[in-house]
């Protein structure tokens, strides 16, 4: 069913003998394929501006909701960042968030 590749240290194989190999067996592009996803970098969400921003609206929305005691709060992921502010509004109407 697998083929192993040789242990012997004196022979290492380059990657075209590898990719060879690996088309050779059933679901050989397949496999490759689900290997190169899990190989690529993925970005770091909490890079991108939009989210780091998004996580700071909530932060404050939990800040509010500690601050004012309130019990059962709405989720604040899964509602729109305008819907979040306008909750802040509410308790905070000083507090002006762009």
């Amino acid at each position: 069913m697998f083929q192993h590749l040789s242990s012997d240290s004196s022979q290492s194989p380059n990657i075209a003998t590898l990719l060879d190999k690996l088309a050779s067996q059933p679901n050989g592009l397949e496999n490759g394929l689900k290997l190169a996803m899990l190989l690529t970098p993925k970005p770091d969400p909490q890079t991108t501006p939009d989210v780091a921003n998004r996580t700071r609206l909530i932060a404050i929305a939990m800040q509010m909701v500690r601050k004012e005691g309130i019990e059962n709060p709405p989720y604040f992921k899964g509602m729109s960042d305008d819907a979040i502010r306008e909750f802040i509004a509410q308790y905070s109407p000083e507090l002006v968030l762009h």
